[in-house]
């Protein structure tokens, strides 16, 4: 468990420590970053029997051993299914999956979170359960998410060709991040109507090509069995508190009209998991869902010190009270949570390999 709150303490250490950067220099990473994020990966890819479906990937993988790549290409998720395969023919077994999956989680944070005006603070918010719960617990909702964050980026900087390019090779991976794509037409002050008609077109064209089997089974096996996490009314009330807070503060945020426009439709959508939590019988197909929203909660975070406080003690004491939240949703999760045991202890595979 050590590991994990020294990890956490080192982010929130940087994140009291930094100072609000300016557009021009988003992009720029430093050490101190790149070594985290190796170590992220590594944490995340060179686990061993950690995390909470660990034995059912590990069957996944195993049992795509004996399975042809043409019918791993007719599954759902083929990208996926095809980074399974490998791993089962060629690759390490499982540790080659959890390593992608590692590795993708640090590209897509570094990404999100270096054009963060506060990037530690970014990764604070990401630690507790996006990098610790999702990132090592749902491994093909944890790439999609990746190529979310990369997305969103993609977004607000460049074309939305190329965001809906991003978003399709997730969807590869888990096909509900497909249920991203139309969230580009959102973003445009003009030839809205055009581009609501395209990006509808590919929404369409997806949901009946990929997610239109995938949705039944989700149906099926989240909606009529109602089925219901633990947590997942604390998970989507801090994603919806970071929405309410946004649209709040939003005019103190300094953003761009395409950068305003797509986070007031995610806040907006973000307050819909409340009252779905109540409706559906089902709370764990909410949090399913509300898990691609969670970079709201990186971005708000990130830009709360700034929006709120002008002097840098305001600043500091606001960025120490988010850290400390984060923290104690953190404790309460990893000591009282009834699935936690498949975090405890953190086993490294190649200490593993070492003693055993």
């Amino acid at each position: 468990m050590a590991i994990y709150w020294i990890l956490l303490f080192a982010c929130g250490l940087f994140a009291l420590v930094e100072r609000s950067r300016p557009p021009e220099v988003r992009g720029v990473i430093d050490g101190p970053w790149i070594l985290m994020m190796v170590v992220i990966a590594c944490m995340i890819g060179l686990r061993w029997e950690t995390g909470g479906d660990w034995y059912n990937y590990v069957d996944l993988v195993n049992g795509l051993a004996y399975t042809s790549l043409e019918s791993v290409l007719t599954n759902p998720d083929p990208g996926f299914g095809i980074l399974a395969h490998y791993a089962s023919n060629g690759g390490d077994g499982i540790t080659t999956v959890t390593m992608f999956s590692g590795i993708m989680m640090a590209i897509g944070l570094t990404v999100f979170c270096r054009n963060q005006p506060r990037p530690w603070l970014a990764l604070t918010a990401a630690f507790p359960y996006m990098i610790v719960v999702l990132g090592m617990g749902y491994i093909r909702q944890g790439i999609a998410l990746s190529f979310i964050m990369i997305g969103l980026v993609v977004l607000q900087r460049s074309s939305i060709l190329r965001y809906v390019a991003v978003i399709a090779i997730g969807a590869t991976f888990h096909s509900s991040a497909a249920l991203f794509i139309p969230i580009a037409a959102l973003t445009q002050a003009k030839n809205r109507l055009w581009t609501m008609i395209w990006v509808g077109i590919s929404a369409a064209a997806a949901f009946f090509l990929v997610l239109r089997d995938q949705a039944d089974t989700f149906i099926t096996n989240y909606v009529e069995a109602e089925f219901n996490s633990t947590g997942a009314l604390v998970r989507v009330m801090m994603t919806t508190l970071a929405a309410v807070l946004f649209l709040w503060f939003r005019s103190r945020f300094r953003l761009s009209p395409r950068e305003q426009s797509l986070w007031t439709w995610l806040s907006y959508i973000a307050l819909s998991f409340p009252v779905l939590l109540v409706v559906l019988p089902s709370s764990t197909a909410v949090d399913r869902i509300a898990l691609y929203w969670l970079p709201l909660q990186l971005f708000v975070f990130a830009r709360l010190p700034d929006a709120l406080a002008t002097d840098i003690k305001s600043q500091r004491l606001i960025t120490f009270m988010i850290f400390a939240a984060y923290a104690l949703t953190f404790y309460v999760w990893i000591n009282f949570a009834d699935n936690s045991f498949g975090w405890v202890p953190y086993k490294f595979k190649p200490l593993m390999d070492v003693y055993y």
